[in-house]
């Protein structure tokens, strides 16, 4: 995804034109893909679609609270604070394009080695290069990917 320019600037069109976090938005997919599997099994889809939801939910808005949350030895299955606020850096780590990828579960990052946590991240800058040149509006922002540079 950060690789790709025209992919990082539809993330960024996700969470900037929304004004939401974005891992709000991927987790309704997530939830909805629980809710298609299980109403297509007979079971109770709508129960655990709200489960999911609502975790993935709080785990999102907790990543974003700017809260001292140690999870202890859980913080290698959920995604903390902690963690994700350097996904947010402005500056990663040489040869890095992104890290701390994991929305609800830091478990991918650590398997895929894409974590990155040195230190507690309190006073770190956040955001991307030109972040004040970037279009305020909402169908400017929402097309942006799509101009050429």
């Amino acid at each position: 995804l950060y690789e790709r320019h025209y992919l990082w600037l539809f993330w960024v069109n996700l969470t900037v034109a929304t004004n939401q976090p974005a891992n709000t938005q991927v987790s309704v997919g997530q939830a909805g893909a629980v809710l298609t599997f299980k109403v297509t099994n007979n079971t109770n889809g709508i129960q655990d679609f709200l489960l999911v939801h609502l975790f993935t939910i709080v785990i999102g808005h907790l990543n974003h609270a700017n809260l001292y949350l140690p999870l202890g030895p859980l913080k290698f299955l959920l995604n903390n604070p902690q963690m994700h606020i350097w996904h947010h850096a402005k500056e990663l780590p040489e040869g890095k394009y992104g890290i701390n990828y994991g929305i609800t579960l830091s478990l991918w990052d650590y398997l895929f080695g894409t974590a990155w946590i040195p230190r507690d991240g309190r006073d770190i800058k956040l955001g991307f290069d030109d972040v004040d040149r970037y279009p305020h509006g909402f169908f400017s922002q929402m097309f942006k990917p799509f101009r050429r540079r």
